[in-house]
């Protein structure tokens, strides 16, 4: 099973500061879903250094971005590291405000097969924070991986170490003058990493769907925008990838 393959090697991007509702969510989340975890805040705003900036960004990031942003993209520039250091086979990431769509487990371990039959130095997105998926003519029986030229953020996904690695080293070359899903999509671009999207979903954003409030999200916590959201996916979902 995919979950045996993973082991502990589940990682939550978590801010220190001011995201106790998002670290409760999490813990009872991760605690119903029997899911074993590790927060990873290296990269928090409160630890940001020069020596960072200088390393993996260009030098006009901190006018292009807020601290928050860069403090996020820092983060999975640092889990990579830690991928690599521990020679991690495979890691599945998060965001600390990512809400699972059913049974997790189950849907996560189905994927399986097809995810050892992938060419190294890939992402997986597991999510449909953008609410884009696979056009309906694409999409086949007992199939849940789908090659993608672009990523759909960042609250839930898998990178195996390939991935990880070819993502850190090229930075030694190209600074990152995104933020962390733009990066992701930059090097897809390049064939530095090959993206998949999970269809259908796994997990969804809670700062885009209503759960939370965020400071990388102009979407506020509401019943109002969980309605409206829940609108659109399924629209999306189930009507417009008909016409695609």
């Amino acid at each position: 099973m995919l979950t045996d393959t993973i082991g502990r090697n589940v990682f939550v991007v978590h801010a220190l500061n001011d995201y106790e509702d998002h670290k409760r969510w999490i813990d009872w989340l991760f605690e119903k879903h029997n899911l074993n975890f590790e927060y990873f805040s290296e990269g928090d705003m409160s630890l940001i250094t020069p020596d960072h900036l200088r390393r993996y960004f260009t030098p006009d990031i901190k006018s292009k971005f807020s601290v928050a942003s860069i403090s996020c993209t820092l983060n999975h520039i640092l889990l990579y590291k830690k991928i690599i250091d521990e020679k991690i086979k495979l890691a599945l990431i998060f965001e600390d405000d990512a809400c699972f769509l059913g049974a997790f487990v189950k849907k996560l371990n189905r994927m399986s097969e097809e995810l050892s039959t992938l060419d190294k130095g890939f992402i997986v997105s597991l999510e449909n924070t953008p609410l884009t998926f696979p056009p309906f003519r694409e999409t086949k029986k007992n199939k849940y991986l789908y090659k993608a030229e672009k990523g759909r953020m960042t609250a839930a996904y898998i990178i195996d170490y390939e991935g990880a690695k070819r993502a850190y080293e090229d930075l030694d070359n190209h600074k990152s003058d995104y933020m962390v899903d733009w990066w992701h999509n930059d090097l897809a671009k390049r064939g530095i990493i090959q993206i998949y999207w999970a269809h259908p979903p796994l997990v969804e954003q809670g700062s885009h769907n209503g759960r939370f409030s965020g400071v990388l999200s102009s979407y506020p916590r509401s019943y109002t925008r969980r309605i409206s959201w829940t609108l659109q996916k399924y629209y999306k979902m189930y009507i417009r990838r008909l016409f695609k």
